[in-house]
């Protein structure tokens, strides 16, 4: 028979592993929805955006104790609001993930004329330059760092931002963070 202690960790070891399962069925299917679906795009307010990511991850914002620094203008694009939400769920998940300790991000807006470009930086481990091109490819992460994952997150945005007409980008440094 099984104590107390061993029944809580046993059902706590199964409500964690079904909760790592489930991310990776939901990553996986709109992975698959991005991959076949035209979507009709339209403006986008990508404050509402970003607030909507940051709700989905705050009780790890919270555990991290995380400097969160906004834009003080938010610029609309054109996009597709459930897909542009993960894209921001992904950057800031990544950025809570392989940030520093504390944990500090920043999230940025520019007007190019005919474009925006948003960027979220972070103030992690970093990678080198040859780690971006294998971080764009399905299941693919920083496997020098002990992080939990799946390695979909990148290959989605990269994805989802191709889809909608827009480019990705990436700059790190080692020590000092990442801008995507």
């Amino acid at each position: 028979p099984m104590t107390k202690e061993e029944h809580r960790d046993f059902v706590d070891t199964i409500l964690s592993n079904a909760r790592k399962m489930n991310a990776i069925i939901n990553a996986l299917r709109l992975l698959a929805s991005v991959r076949k679906e035209d979507v009709e795009t339209n403006v986008v307010n990508m404050e509402v955006m970003v607030q909507e990511a940051l709700r989905r991850l705050r009780h790890r914002i919270d555990e991290r104790d995380t400097t969160l620094t906004l834009p003080d203008t938010w610029i609309p694009v054109r996009g597709y609001g459930p897909w542009i939400e993960e894209v921001w769920t992904n950057y800031l998940g990544n950025a809570l993930t392989y940030g520093g300790t504390p944990c500090e991000i920043v999230i940025g807006v520019e007007d190019l004329g005919e474009n925006v470009r948003y960027w979220i930086r972070d103030n992690g481990v970093g990678f080198s330059e040859d780690k971006l091109e294998s971080l764009l490819h399905t299941f693919s992460r920083l496997s020098e760092l002990n992080v939990e994952g799946h390695g979909l997150g990148l290959s989605i945005v990269a994805r989802i931002i191709q889809k909608l007409g827009g480019t990705m980008s990436a700059e790190s440094t080692i020590g000092k963070g990442s801008v995507f």
